[in-house]
């Protein structure tokens, strides 16, 4: 009988071991453009501090393929300036850029969505941000 349980056993930590290898994914880029205000930005998502990013460079991340909460804030505010939620599919890519709105009666950072071709032409111009911070 205990040669049976230890098969079972043996089978289910082999399919829990197979599928949490090779669980989809989604790649994900954030860009930032060159601006004329230096501060760095905080990129955190699913509530997890990414990153800090400057200027005219751009991260490159693969995350789980779900819904995915992207929360961005000036480090000289320290406060929630973006907070985005975004359905990842499994072997998609998607591009985010970060911009700036600037008139009389606010400044404020947003976040948006760029189309593959237009996001290629503008990462030629970039610079990767490399980090080994991957949630």
């Amino acid at each position: 009988m205990s040669f049976y349980i230890n098969v079972f056993y043996a089978l289910v930590w082999a399919s829990l071991r197979f599928t949490s290898a090779y669980t989809p994914k989604a790649k994900l880029f954030i860009l930032r453009e060159r601006e004329f205000w230096g501060s760095s930005v905080s990129i955190i998502i699913q509530g997890k501090k990414i990153t800090e990013l400057s200027q005219n460079r751009y991260i490159e991340i693969e995350l789980p393929a779900e819904s995915t909460i992207i929360e961005i804030s000036r480090n000289i505010q320290e406060k929630i300036e973006v907070k985005a939620v975004i359905n990842l599919e499994a072997n998609k890519t998607y591009y985010l850029k970060i911009y700036r709105e600037l008139d009389y009666f606010k400044d404020q950072i947003m976040l948006g969505r760029l189309g593959a071709q237009s996001a290629q032409q503008e990462l030629k111009h970039m610079k990767k941000y490399d980090f080994s911070a991957i949630p």
